[in-house]
């Protein structure tokens, strides 16, 4: 039996959160999770945090790459940020491609 023959035999209501999510999301979603997080403990945070988190990793990625160490003040009042948070964000650049 394929993947998506086994997901239409899952009852709506089963009991096993793994089960109901991927009978939502389809076979290939959870093909990418089983293979990107297999064995890993993971938190699914609600709705709000995790699309706030997805907004500050573009906004990171931004100023990642605007930020060259000489417009501090232009950053920081482009992205309401203090000094520390924009330092912290370069860092973090820093760290990644050493």
């Amino acid at each position: 039996m394929d993947k998506e023959a086994l997901l239409k035999n899952i009852d709506d209501d089963v009991d096993d959160d793994l089960a109901r999510v991927a009978k939502k999301i389809g076979p290939d979603a959870i093909d990418v999770l089983v293979e990107e997080l297999s064995g890993s403990k993971i938190h699914i945070p609600d709705a709000r945090c995790f699309w706030d988190r997805i907004k500050r990793i573009i906004r990171d990625k931004k100023i990642k790459r605007e930020f060259n160490g000489k417009n501090l003040k232009e950053i920081r009042q482009k992205y309401n940020l203090r000094t520390s948070q924009v330092y912290s964000i370069a860092r973090k650049r820093k760290k990644k491609y050493d």
